[in-house]
C-alpha cells in the first residue's frame, strides 16, 4: 500500500493505493493549520491505514508558500559583495502596477541583516579579493546582534566560482555558525542574473528553518507510529525527492501540491484519449490552473510567486489566484463586489460550516442556490455538515443588503464574479499564449471544482470537462504518479564552437552524475533512470534564451546551431544569422521512473436516483435530478439539470449539458448539440 497526502488551506487530502490491484481508498480531513503534521496524521487514521504496512508515502505541502506569503519565516541574513547589499532591494526597478506612482516592496531581508564582505569575483569567476577571517568575524557578529537566525552566502558572480562560495561557508562554520542554517546560493540556483540568483537563494533561507522543522516532526512522528520507510515530498517541478533534501532547499518545494495536480490530470486526460488539456484545480483557498499539451504538463525555467519574489527554479507553469470554495464575498469602497483573495480558510471556514465564520464565501453561495444540500457532510470523517440558514444569513448580511440584491440574486453574483475570475486565469494559460481553447478539455477538480463546470465551458469555449474519479483528492493522487526528478541549470555565457561543446559536455556530465546520486539514495523503488539535456541559447546582444534539446554528448556543433535556428524561426518568424550564436546555459534534467501506478476505477454500484432538488441557474429555478457518483455505471449518459454527489465533491450539470460516465472512472460533461 503506498499512500499520497496533500494539505491544502482547508482540507488534507490522502489517497491510498493498492499498487497491484490499483484500488484506491480516500480520505479528507480538516487541515490544522497550526501544525499540519495533525492533518496528515488524522487522514492516516480517518483512512484506516496500518503506517507500519506502507512501501511509500509521497507528501505534497504548503507549509513553504504559506510562510512566504503570510511572511512568517526565520529571521534571515545575507553575506554578499562589496556594493550589493541592496540587491534583494533594488530588483529590476519595477513596480507592481504599471501605471502607479507610488509603489511599496518590503523585502525578506531587511536591511540591517545585509552585510557586506571584501570578496570580488569576476565574469569568469576568478577571485580578486578576498575576505580575511576579522572580516567574516566581523560580518557574522553583526548579524548575530541584529537576532538572524540563518544566512545566505550570496557573491556577485558567484555563479561562477561555487568553491568561493562553499569555501565562505565553512568558515562560517569554523566561527561557530550552524552548517543547517547556512545557503549557499551556487546549491540554489548557478545561473546569472544576480537579484534572481540572490532571491530565489534568500527564499530557501527564509523558509528553510520552517520546513525543516515541519519535515523533522512529521517523519519523526511518522516514524514512531511504525512507518518504515523514507518520506518523499512532492516538488514543484512534478517530481519528487526525499524529505531530508525538501527541507534543505524548500524552495523547490513553493507549488508541491498544485504541481502534482497537474500530473494527475495529465494521467488522467491522456487515459481519457486526450493529450490537450488545461487543468484547474479549486480547491477551499485557491484556484490554480496550468496548461497540458501533448500529455506533458507546460513547464516554466523561473517563476514570481509575488511582485518582487523571483524563483529561478525549474517548476511546472502553473498560475495561482485566491478564488477557492472558501473565498470571501465583500463590497469595495466603491461599491463594487469582489470575491477573494482572502479566504475563511479551515477555521473559522465559511458561514455554513457553522465554526464562527461570519464572511459569505463562495460555498456558501452555492448552497443558498441549492447545488450544495443542506446537511451534507465535507470529508470523509463525516464531522462537518453544511448549515444552510448560516449560509443564507451571512449572504444576507455581506452582499444582498449592502447591494440592496435579493440573496438569490446576491449568491448568484459571488459564483459568478468568482467565475471570472477563475475564466480570466485560464485564459491566461492559453488564449493569450496563442492556444485556441476550442483544442482543450479542461480537467477539473478539487473539491470546489466540479461545481463551477458548465460555466467555464460555456465561458471559454472549450471542447468538454473531465471530473476525476477522486476531484478532491486529485492533488494527493498526483503525489503518487509523480517519479523522482532532479534539475541542474549552469550559466556558462560561451560562443558556440567546438570548445564550447567540450564545455558543456563536462558540465552535463558532472549534472548527471549528481542527479543519479540523488535519485538513487531517495529511497524509493525505480524502475529505470531517464536523462534530458539541453542547451539555452541565444544570439549575441539579446538578454533571452530559447532552450535546445540535445539527444546525446555526441551532438555537434553544425547540428545545434541547425536546430536553435529552426526553434528561433519557428517562434519569431525570421533568424540573426549575422550574429553569433552564443551558449548561455547548461541544462540536465535526471528522472527516477517509479514503477506504473494502475488506476482501478471506483467501484460501481447500482442504486436509484436520490431524489430532486431546486436549484436556482441563471434566476430560474429547476428541479435537477440527485444520484451518487458510485451509481454510475461506465457509459451511462444523463442530462441536466442534474446534480452528482460523492464525498469529496458535488458536480452540478446545469440544463443544457450531459454527462457521462467514462471506463477510467472520469465523468465527462459536454453542451448539448
Amino acid at each position: 500500500m503506498e499512500i499520497g497526502v496533500d494539505i491544502g488551506g482547508t482540507f488534507t487530502d490522502l489517497v491510498a493505493l493498492e499498487p497491484l490491484s490499483g484500488a484506491i481508498t480516500m480520505a479528507k480531513v480538516p487541515t490544522t493549520v497550526e501544525d499540519q503534521s495533525g492533518g496528515f496524521i488524522a487522514a492516516v487514521g480517518d483512512a484506516k491505514i496500518a503506517l507500519s504496512e506502507l512501501a511509500a508515502a509521497v507528501h505534497g505541502t504548503t507549509v513553504a508558500v504559506n510562510a512566504l506569503i503570510e511572511r512568517k519565516g526565520c529571521a534571515a541574513g545575507l553575506i554578499t559583495s562589496q556594493g550589493f547589499r541592496d540587491v534583494l532591494e533594488l530588483r529590476r526597478r519595477d513596480r507592481p502596477s504599471a501605471y502607479g506612482l507610488k509603489a511599496t516592496f518590503t523585502p525578506l531581508i531587511p536591511r540591517h541583516r545585509r552585510v557586506e564582505v571584501p570578496v570580488c569575483v569576476d565574469a569568469t569567476g576568478r577571485v580578486l579579493a578576498e575576505a580575511s577571517q576579522d572580516d567574516l568575524a566581523k560580518a557574522l557578529a553583526e548579524l548575530r546582534q541584529a537576532g538572524t537566525e540563518a544566512i545566505v552566502i550570496s557573491l556577485f558572480n558567484g555563479y561562477q566560482n561555487a568553491a568561493k562560495e562553499q569555501e565562505l561557508a565553512e568558515r562560517l562554520v569554523a566561527l561557530g555558525w550552524p552548517a543547517d542554517r547556512l545557503t549557499v546560493a551556487t546549491a540554489v540556483s548557478q545561473e546569472a542574473r544576480e537579484f534572481e540568483r540572490s532571491s530565489t537563494a534568500a527564499i530557501n533561507t527564509y523558509v528553510q528553518p520552517v520546513m525543516a522543522k515541519y519535515l523533522t516532526h512529521l517523519a519523526d512522528g511518522l516514524a514512531a507510529k511504525g512507518f518504515a520507510r523514507d518520506l518523499l515530498v512532492a516538488q514543484s517541478n512534478g517530481g519528487a525527492v526525499h524529505w531530508s533534501e525538501s527541507a534543505r532547499l524548500p524552495v523547490n518545494s513553493v507549488l508541491s501540491g498544485p504541481a502534482a495536480g497537474v500530473i494527475a490530470a495529465a494521467r488522467i486526460a491522456s487515459e481519457a484519449g486526450f493529450t490537450k488539456a488545461l487543468s484547474c484545480d479549486i480547491g477551499g483557498t485557491s484556484c490554480d490552473v496550468s496548461l497540458i499539451d501533448g500529455s506533458m504538463p507546460s513547464m516554466r525555467a523561473q517563476s514570481e510567486l509575488e511582485f518582487g519574489l523571483p524563483i529561478w527554479r525549474p517548476m511546472v507553469d502553473v498560475r495561482s489566484i485566491g478564488a477557492g470554495g472558501g473565498s470571501i464575498a465583500w463590497i469595495d469602497r466603491g461599491g463594487i463586489l469582489r470575491v477573494g483573495p482572502r479566504s475563511a480558510g479551515a477555521t473559522p471556514g465559511p458561514a455554513c460550516y457553522g465554526k464562527g465564520g461570519e464572511d459569505a464565501t463562495v460555498t456558501d453561495a452555492h448552497l443558498v442556490l441549492g447545488r450544495f444540500a443542506e446537511g451534507m457532510t465535507l470529508g470523509t470523517g463525516g464531522g462537518l455538515g453544511l448549515d444552510r440558514a448560516k449560509a443564507a444569513a451571512a449572504v444576507e448580511r455581506r452582499v444582498a443588503t449592502p447591494l440592496g440584491l435579493s440573496r438569490e440574486a446576491a449568491a448568484e453574483a459571488i459564483i459568478s464574479v468568482a467565475e471570472q475570475h477563475v475564466a480570466s486565469a485560464m485564459r491566461r494559460i492559453s488564449t493569450e499564449r496563442g492556444h485556441d481553447p476550442r483544442d482543450f478539455i479542461l480537467v477539473l477538480f478539487g473539491g470546489a471544482g466540479a461545481a463551477h463546470a458548465c460555466s467555464l465551458i460555456r465561458e471559454l469555449s472549450l471542447a468538454a470537462c473531465l471530473i476525476p474519479p477522486y476531484p478532491g483528492a486529485t492533488s494527493a493522487l498526483g503525489c503518487l504518479l509523480c517519479d523522482l526528478r532532479q534539475d541542474f541549470v549552469q550559466t556558462v555565457n560561451l560562443r558556440l564552437d567546438e570548445r564550447s561543446m567540450i564545455a558543456a559536455r563536462e558540465v552535463w556530465q558532472r549534472q548527471r552524475a549528481e542527479g543519479h546520486r540523488r535519485v538513487t539514495t531517495a529511497g524509493a523503488e525505480l524502475d529505470r533512470l531517464e536523462e534530458q539535456f539541453s542547451l539555452s541559447c541565444c544570439y549575441q546582444g539579446q538578454a533571452h534564451s530559447i532552450e535546445v534539446p540535445v539527444g546525446d554528448f555526441s551532438l555537434g556543433q553544425a547540428a545545434l546551431e541547425s536546430e536553435f535556428t529552426r526553434q528561433y524561426r519557428r517562434r519569431y518568424s525570421t533568424t540573426l544569422s549575422e550574429y553569433p550564436i552564443i551558449v548561455t546555459a547548461v541544462r540536465t534534467t535526471v528522472r527516477g521512473v517509479r514503477p506504473t501506478r494502475r488506476l482501478a476505477r471506483p467501484a460501481h454500484v447500482a442504486a436509484p436516483p436520490h431524489g430532486k432538488r431546486a436549484v436556482l441557474q441563471a434566476g430560474t429555478w429547476h428541479q435537477a435530478a440527485v444520484t451518487r457518483r458510485q451509481a454510475l455505471a461506465p457509459g451511462v449518459v444523463l442530462s441536466g439539470p442534474l446534480i452528482v454527489e460523492q464525498p469529496d465533491t458535488t458536480i452540478w450539470v446545469e440544463p443544457g449539458f450531459a454527462a457521462r460516465m467514462l471506463e477510467n472512472g472520469a465523468l465527462l460533461i459536454e453542451a448539448l448539440r
